[in-house]
């Protein structure tokens, strides 16, 4: 039982944020940087409230692997962050933000979204550098365009039951295709 939970509980479970047991197998050991649970506390760590930065976070291990599952892993932590500070809530099949940008400001001290936050812990995950808020922000959006189909073909796979543990393990194993590059600056509006 050492670095592993026990069967009936996962990661999300201490945040209230309910998870298919088909593909429990993913996020149960500890061990590694990749798990949902260590890049919570990771984000925890990297994001505090009222000290008004970021706070630098050390590399203290490898790179993880850019695959499906570090993306899923990555947004799963963000929204259990999201949702243990009391920044949004899940309501039927969405998110629902209790509090506004400027109340979130509030209390972090800077202006951090969701899609921010994924992009600066996929980039820590990677080690890749940021250069601005706009390439985390791009990095987040990119990791949404790629989990949210990815997420719609667990769905389906899911309800089709334990026969496709195979099948969600391959999913979630394939290399994503990430563009880690920063956005294209726009040009200076012309002199008139």
């Amino acid at each position: 039982m050492h670095g592993r939970l026990p069967p009936k509980t996962n990661a999300l479970t201490a945040f209230s944020v309910a998870l298919d047991p088909v593909c429990l197998q993913h996020l149960t050991t500890l061990e590694t940087q990749g798990t949902v649970l260590a890049l919570k506390q990771k984000a925890d760590e990297m994001f505090p409230e009222g000290l008004g930065r970021l706070k630098a976070a050390p590399k203290l291990s490898a790179a993880a692997a850019l695959n499906i599952q570090l993306l899923v892993n990555v947004k799963e932590a963000i929204d259990a962050l999201w949702l243990q500070r009391g920044y949004a809530r899940w309501k039927g099949s969405k998110w629902v933000a209790l509090l506004r940008p400027d109340e979130i400001q509030a209390k972090l001290g800077y202006r951090l979204d969701r899609e921010e936050a994924c992009g600066v812990l996929v980039a820590w995950s990677l080690r890749e550098p940021l250069q601005s808020d706009e390439h985390a922000r791009a990095i987040g959006k990119r990791v949404g365009t790629i989990v949210g189909p990815i997420n719609v073909k667990l769905k389906a796979l899911r309800r089709r039951g334990e026969s496709t543990a195979s099948q969600c393990a391959a999913l979630l194993d394939a290399t994503a295709s990430l563009n880690l590059c920063p956005p294209p600056r726009k040009p200076p509006p012309p002199y008139d």
